[in-house]
């Protein structure tokens, strides 16, 4: 016998339950929390610029941007609103390799100050961040996007772990909803077990010939002991952690 956890179940029992107020709103905003576990010794991307307001929009200059980079909603979630940006001679190139102008950047930014893609559906502000590259160990399942690992903690145990790969459909986002792939992980050894997809279990990776079943993540005691403290420092008593194994 076993039970499945529903989202509202899930929020109910856990979520609500352990998680205070002043913590979980710290979560929901991306600019706080990354400048709360940085300044407790936890990695997270560097943020280039955060653009509060449109008069904050007119002291941005793109072209000084380093070479990549990624824009996104403070509020959002579920991957809406992001956009990944790479530089070449002053030209300007989504994640597909389609050229993208200035102006169409400057406008992206403007919708997610509208709050296009705020949760709270009110206006919003822009991190726009250092692009991370998928460590090589897990690059060759990953379509044009960067993949990251999932890790639900419990009263401070990791309980249990999912890889999120961006596929094709997903057009390289790792989002689940949005067409991107789950790879479940023993959470003892950091072995992925099975490939989840479109709410069933397959064989392979989406879109290619690789069957990841027993392929170890490396530095599994590591990504667990920063889930672990993320928890500790957040004052989260349930917390799902996304974590990035990067290049570096």
């Amino acid at each position: 016998m076993f039970g499945l956890l529903g989202m509202n179940a899930r929020n109910l029992i856990y979520t609500r339950k352990y998680n205070n107020k002043k913590a979980f709103g710290l979560s929901k905003d991306k600019a706080k929390t990354k400048k709360f576990l940085a300044s407790r010794g936890i990695a997270v991307p560097k943020i280039y610029a955060h653009i509060k307001e449109f008069n904050d929009l007119k002291q941005i200059d793109i072209q000084s941007l380093p070479s990549e980079f990624v824009i996104k909603p403070n509020l959002g979630s579920g991957g809406e609103g992001i956009m990944l940006v790479h530089k070449n001679k002053k030209k300007f190139e989504n994640h597909r390799g389609q050229r993208i102008s200035s102006q169409q950047i400057h406008d992206h930014i403007l919708d997610i100050l509208d709050g296009r893609y705020s949760t709270t559906n009110m206006p919003d502000s822009v991190i726009i961040e250092q692009m991370v590259h998928n460590h090589e160990s897990i690059d060759d399942m990953c379509y044009k996007g960067v993949a990251d690992i999932r890790i639900i903690v419990f009263n401070y145990v990791p309980v249990m772990a999912m890889l999120r790969i961006p596929t094709q459909a997903s057009e390289g986002k790792a989002n689940l909803h949005l067409g991107g792939a789950g790879l479940g992980i023993d959470i003892a050894t950091g072995t992925i077990t099975h490939v989840m997809y479109q709410n069933r279990i397959v064989r392979n990776i989406p879109g290619t010939q690789i069957n990841p079943r027993g392929r170890k993540l490396p530095h599994w005691d590591k990504t667990l002991e920063i889930a672990s403290k993320t928890q500790v420092v957040s004052g989260l008593g349930f917390l799902g952690c996304d974590v990035v194994l990067d290049q570096e």
